[in-house]
């Protein structure tokens, strides 16, 4: 499976995610340099978890992980 920087072809290196290899998804780590305007924008405001704020934004990779496993 695909991880979220390769999905979305994110180049911020910067992340705590790109190239990550623990097996830990984008929204189980806080801190992430999120390739997506909403979740950007979401970040600023204060919100419960950031699966929530992850399913807020409607985000792609989000998205094509519960398409393709049962999360």
């Amino acid at each position: 499976m695909e991880k979220c920087y390769e999905y979305l072809g994110c180049t911020k290196r910067d992340c705590i995610m790109f190239e990550s290899q623990d097996g830990k998804r984008c929204w189980e780590v806080a801190g992430t340099l999120c390739n997506h305007p909403g979740i950007e924008y979401l970040q600023k405001k204060p919100w419960a978890s950031k699966l929530e704020l992850c399913e807020h934004s409607s985000c792609l990779y989000l998205l094509y992980i519960r398409k393709n496993i049962n999360l």
